[in-house]
Order: structure tokens, then sequence, then C-alpha cells
């Protein structure tokens, strides 16, 4: 594959400097930056690789922060809305809801 890249003057004589201080020319020099860019970037490898990888590198003592229920409540750690309560409650709440909207529907009025 054949790149046309433009770039400003200050940038070309860093990967100038670059290339001449490794001893390669600026197209090679930008091919190996290029291919580190993109294999540090995890292009091509599977989203369960790179959680792994980072989750690797997370120190003990910031893994112990993490919240338990951080995947159940995320609404709640992203949002800072409050905390839903427990799923068996959810379900109750939920079939209260749809009762009352049945009722409605069947009398003829509406919430307001």
């Amino acid at each position: 594959m054949t790149l046309t890249i433009e770039l400003p003057e200050e940038q070309t004589a860093a990967l100038t400097a670059k290339a001449r201080a490794q001893g390669v020319s600026a197209e090679q020099c930008a091919q190996q930056l290029l291919k580190q860019a993109l294999a540090s970037a995890g292009v091509g490898r599977p989203l369960s690789a790179r959680i792994r990888e980072i989750w690797a590198d997370m120190p003990d003592e910031v893994r112990a922060k993490l919240p338990a229920d951080g995947a159940g409540q995320h609404d709640h750690y992203i949002y800072a809305v409050p905390k839903r309560a427990q799923r068996a409650f959810c379900r109750h709440v939920l079939l209260d809801c749809f009762d009352k909207s049945r009722r409605q529907t069947r009398t003829g009025s509406r919430a307001v």
C-alpha cells in the first residue's frame, strides 16, 4: 500500500532527525512509527484481550476501590442517578406499573 502524508515543516524536521538518528530513511522511520502506533492501539485484537491487558496493569489497590456492583449499577456510577433497587423489587415495581396502566386503559383515564 502506498500512502502519501503531508506534514507540517516542524514534524517533517522531527521525523527526518529521528530517521537520521536511527540510520534509516524518513519513509522507513514513518513506517516503523505507524506500525508501533497501530500495535499499541490494539487494532485487530479482540476487545476482551485489551480489557485483560488493562486489568493486568491495574494496581491491586486501585482494583480494591472498584465497586462490586459496578456493572449492575453502572448508571449510578456514570450518571450519578440513584442506585436501582434489587431485581426482585424492580420486577414488582414494573408489574405494579403494568397493572396501573391496564386499569387506566380499561377505565379510559390517563395518568398525569
